[in-house]
């Protein structure tokens, strides 16, 4: 079931012309919200970002989500009508400007696109990371979304599928520890966490959010910032977060790290998705 522009279709064969600014330019932006039956995580989250996404690119979305009520109305409709789904799925939310214009665009609304994909239940329960320096990722006013524009993910895929590994580590382009494919990093040294900052050319996760607010309100130390890979090799534990799960990474290149999470971390994942 897939909802395009206000309308359900059963089948994934919607039309979009030629001109399509998604198809054409990468002009957009996605979001992919976890579910669990009629129980969706975190949905005022990842309408924030959305919006502040929107805005980024200048972009007006249709009146179905012109709201935070509006939002969880219309993603409410796509739960009651694709009910197959009543595990554990995630939904996937595109929002692209309309045709007109070549690199200039012509107008600034926007089509919409939602529907629901099953999730991988053959994930790893530790990973074992490459690190792809062919690509550096750049600071941008729109790097900290989701956009359509995904090539260093991409070809950073293809590299982990050639070298054998579950995951690869990106670099911004001056050097400094990024995030994986589709997850950001931490890692612990003692008794502080740390993070790559939004500067680094990262994406804003939504669950980084999330245990980031849990370990400044539980006092303990949470540090952001630009750090070199000697920084990440000295962790005693590092993992990854999306909003899939957040997992631990047991190797990185020849480096091996412990290979389960944290006690704090642990009790956040079971108090966020039990």
């Amino acid at each position: 079931m897939y909802w395009y522009n206000d309308q359900f279709y059963e089948t994934e064969e919607i039309c979009l012309p030629l001109t399509d600014r998604a198809f054409q330019y990468g002009d957009g932006l996605f979001e992919s919200i976890r579910c669990e039956g009629k129980r969706i995580f975190f949905l005022e989250d990842h309408y924030t970002r959305l919006c502040e996404g929107a805005q980024c690119l200048a972009l007006i979305p249709p009146n179905s989500i012109s709201s935070l009520d509006r939002f969880k109305q219309t993603i409410g409709h796509m739960l009651h009508q694709d009910i197959k789904y009543k595990n554990s799925a995630r939904i996937k939310i595109m929002l692209w400007r309309k045709p007109g214009g070549l690199y200039t665009p012509t107008q600034s609304t926007s089509n919409l696109l939602l529907y629901i994909q099953s999730t991988d239940k053959n994930t790893p329960n530790k990973l074992k990371l490459g690190i792809f320096d062919h690509i550096k990722l750049p600071f941008t006013p729109y790097s900290r979304f989701k956009t359509c524009q995904s090539l260093p993910y991409i070809l950073a895929g293809q590299a982990a599928s050639k070298r054998q590994v579950d995951d690869m580590l990106l670099c911004n382009d001056s050097g400094f520890v990024a995030e994986c494919i589709s997850s950001n990093i931490f890692w612990k040294i003692n008794d502080t966490y740390y993070t790559p900052s939004l500067d680094c050319g990262i994406v804003e996760g939504i669950m980084r959010k999330q245990i980031i607010q849990y370990l400044t309100t539980n006092d303990i130390p949470i540090i952001t910032g630009k750090f070199g890979l000697e920084s990440l090799m000295e962790a005693e534990a590092v993992f990854q977060s999306n909003i899939g799960n957040i997992t631990p990474i047991c190797q990185i290149v020849q480096k091996c790290f412990t290979p389960t999470l944290p006690s704090v971390i642990l009790d956040l994942k079971k108090s966020l998705f039990s």
